[in-house]
């Protein structure tokens, strides 16, 4: 059955990268760029955009061995020999960053583009609810981010005697390691990735995003590696920095909110941002946000309800002049023109509309519950 002409042959990396990895990288590095010239409006479409959910899915299938097509595990006639598993499990930072730099930033299975941890973090910062990221439950988690995480390979694993000697580490994507886990090579039917040299063509996986970066917000702050954690902005902060770039939006729009909270509307400040969610159920949706500059992004986060969400957002954009609605793998967005962020003097011309908007909304949650 799973046994056909090719299935045994050797090969290169588990299943082969898809067309949209190569798109979702140029979009990520002009979103670097984008930042480091502080135009946050194009880098955050731009990230948007690169939250393909066909990435999500083919690194998924790969990551989480949900194919047998894809780990093809062989039964050994002869028992492959192990070493004696070393105790030290990863190396030092520094040798990490060498052996990435020494692959190019690139997956030395399946080729693809890698992005380092440190740039996706420095970009979340700057761009405040751009990138859902959450590796417990992956599926919040931003598909080429997910699809393009960087990670250090041990040819030979740790748990079969690997040792760190720069000969045996690899830089890989996140699906490629964790897809082929512990096992080796030989038991996978993988060709040593040693054999081929490493593909080195300008890119840095974002690397220049490490010196400082500043994020827009009212009090900006430096972003880089070391910048401290922020504490999240009181209620009262986050008011008080939206009305001195719009005077008296904010009371307007609380005053809007509450008077949706009979239909499980709440809200919460973040770091800079505040989030307005509708809870049907189980299912919690972050309707909108709303950054303490005024800019408002509508959706926030809708947990997978995208055609539920439809309904929604064409409600909100005819009632805002200039306003419209474009469709992305993941969101029906509500925007201005060329797809800028609306600010919170658009958002309140739409007062009148919201308490329908969300009885629709709640209306096609339930339909799809109850479907």
């Amino acid at each position: 059955m799973l046994e056909t002409e090719n299935y045994w042959a050797p090969r290169t990396c588990l299943k082969l990268p898809i067309p949209e990895y190569e798109t979702a990288a140029e979009m990520l590095s002009e979103a670097a760029d984008a930042i480091l010239t502080e135009d946050f409006d194009l880098a955050g479409e731009l990230v948007r955009r690169a939250d393909m959910d066909v990435l999500f899915k083919h690194s998924h299938t790969i990551q989480w061995k949900l194919d047998p097509h894809i780990l093809r595990k062989r039964l050994m006639k002869e028992p492959v020999a192990k070493l004696a598993k070393v105790s030290s499990r990863m190396p030092c930072t520094e040798l990490i960053q060498s052996i990435f730099a020494r692959d190019g930033w690139r997956c030395r299975f399946c080729g693809c583009r890698v992005v380092l941890a440190e740039s996706r973090k420095i970009m979340s910062k700057a761009l405040p609810g751009a990138i859902p990221w959450n590796m417990k439950k992956i599926d919040y988690s931003h598909g080429a981010f997910f699809a393009m995480s960087a990670s250090l390979d041990h040819v030979v694993p740790h748990s079969a005697g690997g040792t760190n000697e720069e000969d045996n580490l690899v830089t890989a994507c996140h699906p490629c390691q964790f897809g082929r886990g512990a096992f080796l090579l030989e038991e996978v039917g993988l060709i040593d990735p040693r054999t081929r040299p490493p593909v080195r063509d300008g890119w840095d996986g974002l690397g220049r995003l490490l010196r400082k970066v500043r994020a827009p917000v009212a009090n900006q702050e430096s972003v880089g590696p070391a910048s401290p954690k922020r504490a999240g902005l009181s209620m009262a902060e986050w008011c008080a920095s939206l009305d001195a770039m719009y005077p008296a939006s904010s009371g307007r729009l609380i005053q809007l909110l509450d008077g949706c909270a009979d239909l499980n509307v709440s809200r919460q400040v973040g770091e800079v941002l505040l989030i307005v969610r509708l809870k049907i159920g189980e299912v919690g949706l972050g309707i909108l946000g709303v950054r303490s500059n005024g800019l408002v992004e509508i959706p926030w986060h809708i947990a997978g309800q995208k055609d539920a969400f439809k309904c929604f957002a064409e409600a909100i954009a005819d009632a805002i002049p200039e306003a419209s609605v474009y469709e992305t793998p993941k969101h029906w967005v509500v925007s201005k023109a060329d797809k800028q962020l609306l600010n919170i003097l658009d958002f309140l011309e739409a007062a009148d509309t919201l308490r329908p908007a969300l009885k629709l909304l709640r209306s096609a949650l339930l339909a799809d519950r109850k479907g």
